[in-house]
């Protein structure tokens, strides 16, 4: 089913993960999987979601008039990228590792690790959320907000007597020419070469995973329960790959053929959306 025309409401769920140098997805490190490793690499589940600004700066208008008559108007790119705060009720340790190049230390049976640090590492950053939403006909259908690129800073929290304390994250959306899963944006394709964000409509939430191939390992598994061939979508080194079958008991894709040795691999599925608690 084609979806043209949705309404959103809510965040269901948002997820994080690293890009490498060519913009694909690399999951919750800054390192491919291990080659052969069918259960690749996954991004990071952020909880509590709490809001999410697109905060997209107006284009700049010029207005262009002649014999004090205005003729027309010319819109310019803003000079500043979309920026803005994000909030989550709940802190990921992870999360904040993943976008600061800091490791967590375990202390005994205790676990700690360095904030603000004086040299922060500014790793591409992915994230991608989930909407519910209706189409026209108020069929069910969902929103996935796929935002490719984008440097985060922790703002930490506050302590405060009898108040929730969100953490807070500022963030800096960057232009793209890829997609997470390694295909070029292209005129013909997309209308666009560069852009901010990636949005899918679907009957269902979209889920994305890394895998690397060992011209071996044919079968990976998946996070959450796939809905069918139709509905996975996988890139080999940024070639779309055929894929032979999905299973719904076991949460795997079985490709056409074992992707070469230290193939990049990336899924893009649709899955159950009962699994993500929404």
């Amino acid at each position: 089913m084609t979806i043209t025309s949705v309404v959103a409401r809510g965040a269901a769920a948002l997820f994080a993960g690293a890009n490498d140098d060519d913009g694909a997805f690399l999951g919750d490190s800054t390192s491919a999987p291990a080659a052969g490793n069918a259960d690749g690499a996954s991004p990071i589940r952020l909880y509590g979601l709490k809001t999410l600004p697109s905060n997209v700066p107006e284009p700049a208008r010029l207005q262009i008039a002649a014999d004090d008559d205005p003729s027309f108007a010319i819109f310019t790119l803003p000079s500043e990228s979309p920026n803005g705060t994000f909030t989550l009720a709940e802190q990921s340790v992870a999360f904040e590792n993943l976008v600061t190049g800091t490791v967590e230390q375990a202390l005994g049976s205790l676990n700690g690790f360095a904030q603000q640090p004086s040299v922060p590492t500014e790793q591409n950053i992915m994230l991608f959320g989930h909407q519910q939403a209706l189409d026209r006909d108020r069929n069910r259908a969902w929103r996935t907000l796929i935002l490719p690129s984008l440097t985060v800073a922790p703002l930490g929290n506050n302590m405060e007597t009898g108040a929730e304390t969100p953490f807070s994250y500022s963030f800096s959306l960057n232009k793209y020419t890829r997609l997470p899963w390694g295909a070029t944006l292209t005129d013909g394709l997309h209308g666009a070469t560069r852009a901010g964000a990636f949005q899918i409509n679907a009957e269902h939430p979209v889920h994305i995973k890394r895998y690397t191939g060992n011209n071996s390992v044919a079968t990976f598994n998946l996070d959450f329960t796939p809905i069918d061939v139709s509905h996975t979508i996988v890139f080999v080194d940024n070639v779309q790959a055929t894929v032979n079958s999905v299973s719904t008991v076991n949460k795997t894709f079985t490709l056409a053929s074992a992707p070469g040795s230290s193939a990049k691999v990336v899924v893009v599925y649709g899955f159950d959306a009962t699994e993500l608690g929404a």
